[in-house]
């Protein structure tokens, strides 16, 4: 089967490079027949290529935003309508920011009416929309990792876009995360502080002056190259993370980890899969909760990781795309 799959490539993400490669794991490990994907951008796919194969895949990832498009989606109704081969939209994220506009849910109805299924991601979109959808587990959760030689008690990864409106008070959250890297040295921890895009690269810059091994973007952010990056997580002991994928992916890896909460889908993750005392806004209490939370973690006190239980969602929620394909 030949599969159009809309995503955000190209745009040098390591999370939406894991997810890419989740989604292309499991399916191929679930469907009946083997599978045969054509990477396409969810705002310049061409149709007559989407139609050229046998389904047109739409996801995972955060694609429902305010964007400017009536979707929602970063792709017009004008353009699905076109779209000749079934559309399935799988594992989408409710992905806006504090002050953001809301979305229309007329828009994910029309959504939903012009694709064979539509299922959103397991970060508290369904409640966050308001709506009674399908959910599945995030694709990034399928990640796989390789061996790294550079491994690290603890990894930092903070999100540099977008930095205004995600803290509030910028001076004090660099000085949380500066006392937090100095006590986990302090402590004998061994620290590294990545970056998931180049806009991230201030801050991992800015972390390795407080003594964080720093890694900053580069290819290895590419989807055919993310076992490599994601290999400095599957060695740590803990994961501190800003961004959404950062902790799907340390939890998918079997690394616990803290979540700071700068949208909702932070929070909305972590208590789906029972991390939610570990999950901390970003505000004046930040560095006396990151103190009291790595001990414990660091100790091996985190929540039962659930991956068998999410996989088996997964395979089920497969077979039932493969049924309605085949009805």
């Amino acid at each position: 089967m030949k599969i159009a799959h809309l995503a955000n490539y190209g745009n040098q993400n390591a999370g939406d490079s894991a997810l890419q490669h989740g989604l292309r794991r499991v399916l191929s490990e679930d469907w009946p027949e083997a599978l045969e994907f054509t990477s396409m951008q969810v705002t310049t796919a061409k149709i007559r290529a989407i139609n050229e194969c046998d389904l047109c895949l739409i996801g995972g990832g955060g694609l429902l935003s305010h964007s400017d498009t009536p979707t929602g989606l970063l792709i017009p109704f004008t353009d699905l309508k076109q779209i000749a081969v079934p559309v399935i939209i799988y594992g989408v994220g409710h992905n806006l920011f504090s002050g953001d506009s809301e979305l229309d849910p007329s828009r994910i109805d029309r959504l939903r009416e012009g694709a064979l299924a539509f299922s959103v991601r397991n970060d508290g979109s369904a409640e966050r929309l308001g709506m009674n959808l399908d959910v599945v587990p995030d694709p990034g959760m399928w990640i796989e990792a390789d061996d790294s030689s550079r491994q690290y008690d603890v990894v930092i990864q903070l999100a540099g876009n977008k930095f205004d409106g995600r803290v509030e008070d910028e001076q004090r959250f660099l000085g949380q995360i500066k006392k937090f890297i100095l006590e986990l040295r302090d402590n004998g921890l061994t620290v590294a502080t990545v970056s998931h895009i180049v806009k991230d690269d201030w801050l991992t810059r800015l972390c390795s002056k407080w003594g964080a091994v720093p890694v900053v973007a580069d290819k290895r952010r590419r989807p055919e190259n993310v076992r490599r990056f994601f290999g400095i997580y599957k060695g740590a002991r803990l994961v501190l993370a800003m961004r959404g994928h950062a902790q799907i992916c340390a939890y998918g890896l079997d690394v616990p980890f803290i979540s700071i909460i700068t949208q909702g889908k932070n929070r909305g993750f972590a208590e789906d899969v029972g991390y939610g005392e570990f999950a901390f806004e970003c505000g004046p209490k930040l560095g006396r909760q990151l103190s009291a939370a790595w001990p414990v973690l660091i100790a091996g006190g985190e929540p039962r990781h659930r991956l068998g239980e999410y996989r088996e969602q997964a395979r089920a929620y497969h077979d039932r795309l493969w049924s309605l394909l085949n009805a």
